[in-house]
């Protein structure tokens, strides 16, 4: 399966889990339990048959279990593995600025990230999926960029919200 379905399959989880969620606040000992009870489930059905059914239950656990660890990550930090700082350098949805133009990451792989020009929204980011180009994805001295965060988004979109509002 393509590396960015498998990611696409993640977010899907990520929404759903803050959709559901009434406190989203949890504990890394928190999230390592949901995820055991997680995994424990996935190896209960896969011990006791092969079937489609039993490999799609536990896929969607992993799904849960990889969610859960997302929003670990996502809540309390995740260090990067060293030595490998330069891999991926750019994962499908990464928002970037690039002399003095903002830019979303549309797809990616260990060689290439496909980038579309994009502007902020009262509703999110908006990528214009019109000249299109190719970077390869690795850090390169021709290409220079800052990523931008999720707050970053949210105090861009407050902006334009507050002070450009019809």
């Amino acid at each position: 399966m393509d590396t960015n379905l498998v990611v696409k399959a993640i977010e899907t989880e990520r929404a759903y889990q803050d959709q559901r969620w009434t406190n989203p606040q949890s504990s890394v000992a928190e999230y390592i339990l949901y995820m055991q009870h997680h995994l424990n489930k996935a190896a209960a059905a896969i011990s006791s048959s092969e079937a489609l059914e039993v490999h799609n239950s536990v896929m969607s656990q992993i799904r849960k279990v990889t969610a859960l660890g997302f929003a670990c990550g996502e809540q309390h930090g995740m260090p990067i593995r060293p030595g490998f700082e330069g891999a991926f350098l750019l994962v499908a949805g990464d928002v970037i600025y690039s002399d003095g133009i903002l830019y979303q990451c549309i797809c990616s792989d260990s060689e290439k990230a496909v980038l579309g020009r994009a502007t902020l929204t009262p509703e999110g980011v908006l990528t214009i999926y019109q000249d299109l180009f190719v970077v390869f994805n690795f850090e390169n001295d021709d290409f220079k960029f800052e990523r931008v965060s999720l707050d970053d988004i949210t105090r861009g979109i407050q902006f334009i919200t507050e002070n450009y509002s019809c």
